[in-house]
């Protein structure tokens, strides 16, 4: 193909397309009960996915773009590539350069920067994310100016920045979850409800407001339960149940996070088996005193996330 520039052109342009479409289809399933069976389909395929986006930021049309980002994101967000999920969205936002500006492409190049500073946050560079959440607000503050509808936009930088301040300011984190929350309710998007309800149960958790947690992780595993989130019904069990143990609640609390657990190890990847053993650690301390099992399972966890690079 490398002889007949054209050809090559065009079978390019004909792969990228097929494939960019292909995953948009997959973009809901992914926060749905179907999953794992989505991820497993981009697994099989990732060179071909990750080949056409990478061509098609560069050579190809915007329209070819705009749809598959979520599900190619979700996708390096739940299988834990970071690093890849970081780089296919910097090649994003200096691809989209090349287009002229209109509404659908400026909207887009808000959730690539939103993105790229997830990932860069999970890499441990904070100053990066924050620059790039701060290039997001600007370009959502112009558009706002304009009597352009941003919430969308809004609620993903809110959830971002809420993110980003967890570990310095817990008080300016749950200021920003909930922001971001009331806002996804109001645009109607269940999922980021349940997503953001999760943080702000963690967030609240942290701050020992335990009573407020419970009612954020309860709603927020009635959704997952509802529409079949399979890691995040595990995430809101096994938080629920950590929630109730520090509330004196030790034998609820314990079969929330077993039953959060075996979901988590049913999955089988590797970033739910690491999660899994972490979260098989926590009860064998706090309710059992057992140090050494203790011990022995976050050393598993911690060899797995060192393998994935999450710092």
């Amino acid at each position: 193909l490398a002889e007949s520039p054209k050809a090559e052109h065009s079978t390019c342009q004909k792969h990228g397309a097929f494939f960019l479409q292909r995953l948009s289809r997959l973009g809901e399933i992914l926060k749905s009960a179907r999953q794992e069976a989505a991820l497993a389909e981009i697994d099989l395929d990732h060179e071909n996915f990750h080949a056409a986006w990478h061509w098609m930021v560069r050579e190809g049309d915007e329209r070819d773009l705009i749809q598959p980002l979520e599900a190619l994101c979700l996708y390096y967000d739940l299988r834990w590539r970071s690093q890849e999920g970081q780089a296919a969205c910097r090649a994003g936002v200096e691809g989209f350069t090349r287009f002229k500006d209109s509404i659908e492409v400026t909207r887009t190049r808000i959730r690539m920067l939103a993105w790229q500073s997830h990932f860069q946050h999970l890499l441990g560079e904070l100053e990066a994310a924050d620059q790039l959440l701060g290039e997001a607000e600007v370009v959502i503050d112009r558009l706002a100016a304009d009597g352009k509808d941003t919430r969308k936009e809004q609620a993903f930088v809110l959830f971002e920045r809420g993110d980003l301040n967890f570990n310095s300011d817990r008080n300016v984190a749950a200021d920003y979850y909930g922001k971001s929350l009331e806002i996804y309710r109001e645009v109607g998007d269940t999922w980021s409800v349940a997503r953001t309800l999760a943080n702000l149960g963690m967030v609240n958790h942290h701050m020992g407001t335990f009573q407020q947690a419970a009612k954020h992780w309860q709603e927020c595993l009635e959704i997952h339960r509802r529409i079949g989130d399979p890691r995040g019904n595990a995430d809101a069990l096994v938080e629920l149940g950590m929630n109730l143990v520090r509330s004196g609640q030790y034998e609820e609390g314990e079969g929330y996070m077993k039953e959060g657990t075996a979901i988590l190890q049913g999955i089988g990847d590797k970033a739910s088996l690491a999660r899994g053993y972490y979260e098989l650690c926590r009860p064998q301390y706090w309710i059992h005193g057992d140090f050494d099992k203790s011990y022995e399972y976050l050393d598993r966890s911690c060899r797995i996330y060192h393998e994935l690079g999450f710092r």
